[in-house]
This record gives structure tokens, sequence and C-alpha cells, in this order.
């Protein structure tokens, strides 16, 4: 059983995940308007835009389980990709793996969940910017949140 929390990217309206795409862009409008009526989808989109590990320990002290898992398993946690897996999140997977570069996880996307696999390429752009630039995805102390996938 899913607690309350426990968020699917797909249990939003298609406009509050554009706004999700277009603050990921680095537009303030979209990130305030996140921020002030999705706090959770703001502090995922700061953890990745920023690398906020502030953002993160707030999603996870918050129970947005699904949100931190999400960002864990983008950092190859395998705990938390298993822990998605295991809570029947199909489509969160699949974001994930697109995230990660996975062709067939975006064909999937891209027919199943348009905005989803828009949200998933801009995040593969931060990435490969970072990994350019030289900097961490995040930086490896995002997972203190493993034992809590063990369940």
């Amino acid at each position: 059983m899913k607690s309350e929390r426990d968020t699917d990217l797909l249990n939003y309206d298609v406009k509050v995940l554009l706004a999700v795409y277009e603050a990921l862009d680095g537009k303030e409008k979209f990130f305030n308007f996140l921020l002030k009526n999705f706090p959770e989808l703001a502090a995922f989109v700061t953890t990745i835009y920023d690398n906020s590990h502030n953002a993160y320990k707030w999603l996870v002290k918050n129970d947005f389980r699904t949100l931190a898992a999400m960002l864990d398993a983008m950092e190859e946690n395998n705990d938390a990709f298993q822990y998605l897996q295991r809570a029947d999140e199909k489509t969160m997977c699949f974001v994930v793996k697109a995230a990660l570069g996975d062709k067939r996880s975006y064909d999937w996307l891209v027919e199943n969940a348009k905005v989803l696999a828009m949200i998933a390429s801009k995040i593969r752009i931060i990435f490969d910017t970072r990994k350019r630039d030289k900097k961490d995805i995040f930086t490896k102390f995002y997972n203190f949140t493993v034992g809590s996938y063990k369940k």
C-alpha cells in the first residue's frame, strides 16, 4: 500500500509536469509556481538543477519516497531502482532509464507519456552538461535512504 506522499509523476496534471520541464530549464516563473503549489516538485527540480542536498533531504524528511528514489536511481543506485520496481512505479523506472540515456526507455515514454519523455530529456541534458564540465551528477551523499528501499 502506498502512502499519501508516495508521488508518481503521472498523478500530476500535464500542465504541472510542463512547469517541471520549464523549471528544469531554469525558468524562475515556473519554479516559483511549483514552490508555491507543489513544493515536492520544486525540491525534485532543485536537486537535479542545482545539485541541492537540502532539497533532497526535504523530500526524504517529508516522505516523498518515489521522488527521492528516482533521484537515487538516477545516481545508478540499484537498491533505489529496485524499490521503484517493487513499488510498481514502471513509468518512473522508464523516466530514470531515459534520463540516464537508455533509448528504449525514452522511446517508450514518447509513446506513452510524452511530457515525461520531455522531462527525462531535459534531465539528460543537465547530466551531460555536468559531465562535460566535469561536475558530479549528484554528490554521492544522497543515498542515505537506502535502508528504506530494502523493505
